[in-house]
């Protein structure tokens, strides 16, 4: 069984000057191969609007981008983390470029020798692909310049012949990370091989190159060379293949991509992510439902405990039929029966009044304040309120102390004007 991960498509993409601008990019044929672990499976040409498209079942997607459109400049690049390097790339190269570098998309390669390789492509050309196979349903996307997806013998340079249609160009690969596109245009009385053996003698000069044709050029360019016509030194005369093309791509870099913000790029790979995110679900589901269990394991808790508390309620007085509150009806009915005993609870109002008046006279002593500073006295809810004239200021925490020797607690309560009041209870 075929492995997704593994499973890797490509695509030419034709050269932007050849393409009639009203076009939708969705219908043009673009010749494609599929590959796993290095291994061809599969060419042909398709269109993004195919019936039945599946490139989203392709772990990566690697759009090989026509020569005359990607610009190759080595440039000195100081030593930088790769998110900074991206914002200084524009100011590095846009002496060099003939448009404005804010609708160019670039790409840095790997140091050699103190200069990177600069890959530069127009934004709007690289995102329409890129929008356009996001909505395809690829995730993993690469973009590589094709004229360093060709193979490269050591002293050598290479050369191919990439027709794509009515569209011809040549391309040529210098170095590791060095080449150029030219586009090729009909010309009167010159054949299609004659061009191309003229542009290879004036472009690679003294240098032996490696060229590759499309298997049906092969012939004609031989009887080309063999004419004589030509000053170009000639390494090996190959085939332009897939498999050639893959086997170079799989090391290129820059990758254009990188060039390419998450924004721009439209696109997460959620697929990545379906492990920890169904993790992630379950976890929730699971406190959510210890947290439910928990709750009804109180609230059974909460129903026994007042059952209980109502049973005792009915047992101490039997003659109550109505239970709404065991608790505080049970505190009440202790607190009267107390009463009725003679007995003074410590929240009675005479229990409370004696010993707030005990208090106080020991506060009067220690702040000076007079017996006049009081404005009136209120017993409600077994509390004390205790109103002061607007003129008294006296410290409710310097209070507390003294009242606490006296099994009292008090607190402030919102301030009238300029009136301040004080609740006193009895301490627990």
């Amino acid at each position: 069984m075929r492995s997704k991960e593994n499973t890797i498509t490509y695509l030419r993409l034709p050269p932007r000057t050849t393409i009639d601008q009203t076009l939708n990019i969705a219908d043009i044929a673009l010749p494609y191969a599929v590959a796993l672990r290095g291994k061809l499976l599969q060419t042909g040409v398709m269109s993004l609007s195919q019936p039945g498209l599946a490139l989203g079942d392709a772990y990566t997607v690697v759009m090989l981008v026509a020569a005359s459109d990607v610009t190759l400049l080595r440039v000195e690049v100081p030593p930088l983390p790769a998110h900074r390097l991206h914002l200084v790339l524009p100011a590095l190269v846009e002496d060099r470029l003939i448009g404005d570098a804010a609708d160019c998309v670039m790409a840095a390669g790997k140091d050699r020798a103190g200069k990177r390789a600069v890959a530069v492509v127009q934004r709007d050309w690289l995102l329409a692909w890129t929008r356009r196979l996001r909505d395809a349903g690829v995730r993993r996307l690469r973009a590589l310049p094709v004229q360093l997806c060709l193979p490269l013998q050591a002293g050598h340079l290479a050369a191919a012949l990439m027709v794509q249609g009515d569209a011809s160009e040549l391309v040529i690969r210098y170095g590791a990370d060095e080449g150029i596109g030219l586009p090729l245009t009909d010309a009167d009385g010159v054949t299609l091989p004659d061009q191309v053996l003229q542009l290879l003698s004036t472009m690679v000069g003294e240098r032996v190159a490696d060229v590759f044709l499309p298997p049906d050029f092969i012939g004609e360019y031989q009887a080309a060379l063999a004419s004589g016509r030509h000053s170009v030194k000639l390494g090996t005369l190959n085939e332009l293949t897939w498999a050639s093309l893959i086997d170079a791509a799989s090391d290129a870099e820059p990758d254009l991509m990188s060039g390419v913000s998450e924004p721009e790029s439209a696109g997460i790979d959620w697929q990545r992510w379906r492990w920890p995110r169904r993790l992630a679900l379950l976890l929730v589901v699971v406190n959510i439902a210890a947290l439910q269990i928990e709750s009804w394991r109180l609230q059974n808790e909460a129903a026994g405990l007042k059952e209980a508390m109502a049973t005792t309620y009915r047992r101490s007085f039997p003659n109550e039929t109505t239970v709404s509150d065991p608790l505080a009806q049970m505190q009440r009915k202790i607190a009267a029966s107390r009463q009725r005993a003679g007995e003074t609870a410590p929240s009675d109002f005479l229990a409370l009044a004696a010993a707030f008046g005990e208090a106080w006279t020991r506060l009067q002593t220690q702040t000076g304040v007079g017996a006049q500073a009081i404005a009136a006295i209120d017993y409600r809810d077994q509390m004390l309120e205790i109103r002061f004239k607007p003129a008294v200021k006296l410290s409710i925490e310097a209070a507390q102390p003294v009242l606490a020797t006296h099994a009292l607690q008090a607190r402030a309560m919102n301030v009238e004007g300029d009136a301040s009041v004080w609740q006193v209870r009895s301490a627990p």
